[in-house]
């Protein structure tokens, strides 16, 4: 076995009276505290409890604001939805009018033309025939 050297021997043994010395301050530290005295963990329990629902419920808090701004965005783009499919339903109808009325104005102008062809030969006749205009 290798030797020890006196400063190595030196090293461990203080290293050893250190660990003893820290050893007993931490056993009398813990003497020190009565086990059966629970009015501090208990004060300290209370407070962290306290804590804990003053946090739990400032967080429900703003859990409920977001709840309530989503349900009022909702609501908002339902409205807006709604809205649109109005104005689109709407539009639908005019245009569909606005194709029957197109349809209406094409068949007069033909009934139109035609009436004025009748004219038209109807002057003809009558100048053929001698009978001036009334």
């Amino acid at each position: 076995m290798a030797k020890l050297s006196s400063t190595g021997f030196f090293v461990l043994l203080s290293m050893m009276v250190i660990g003893t010395v820290i050893y007993l301050r931490l056993w009398t530290v813990e003497a020190d505290l009565d086990p059966t005295d629970t009015r501090i963990d208990r004060f300290m329990f209370e407070q962290a409890q306290s804590e804990a629902l003053d946090e739990a419920a400032e967080w429900r808090k703003k859990y409920d604001e977001e709840v309530e701004n989503s349900n009022e965005s909702m609501q908002k783009l339902i409205e807006v939805t709604q809205t649109l499919e109005k104005k689109n339903q709407r539009l639908e109808n005019l245009e569909t009018r606005l194709k029957e009325l197109q349809k209406e104005n094409h068949g007069l102008l033909k009934d139109v033309a035609k009436l004025k062809q009748g004219m038209e030969d109807q002057k003809l006749k009558c100048e053929k025939t001698g009978i001036k205009e009334v």
